[in-house]
């Protein structure tokens, strides 16, 4: 628990020396996969550090969704709240955070959440659409 890794081309190395680990940190590509869809983002990273605090397989991957926010549309809007009829609006909080093991797992696991996310979207967006047609009735 703690300790801390660095990445020998794919595979997870121990690092007992955090100075050394922290050089690695600096310099190092750690994305796995970044898909971005029409309202979110899906990441998946090498974190580093084992965040398995009950087990004996550390999990050093994680992969997070972000709503995505353009030039005009962005989190920290004043009038955000005023943005009305989008996608989003219509999404449940996907709050979504899985972590793994190894960069195989981390791969698998970025594109079942590529595919959620994408389900989610079309769910969403077909709601609106229900809701448009019944107020253009």
């Amino acid at each position: 628990m703690g300790d801390w890794y660095i990445l020998d081309g794919k595979t997870p190395v121990l690092e007992p020396d955090l100075f050394k680990a922290a050089q690695w940190f600096d310099t190092a590509d750690r994305n796995v996969a970044l898909t971005d869809t029409q309202i979110h983002s899906v990441s998946t990273v090498f974190l580093g550090l084992d965040h398995n605090h009950f087990g004996r397989v550390p999990i050093l991957f994680e992969t997070m969704v972000f709503e995505r926010y353009g030039d005009d549309d962005r989190q920290d809007d004043p009038q955000r709240t005023e943005m009305k009829g989008r996608v989003s609006e219509w999404l449940e909080s996907l709050d979504i955070m899985r972590r793994y093991p190894t960069w195989a797992d981390a791969e698998m696991g970025h594109q079942k959440t590529v595919a959620e996310v994408l389900r989610a979207e079309m769910d969403a967006n077909n709601q609106l659409m229900a809701t448009i047609h019944k107020l253009a009735e």
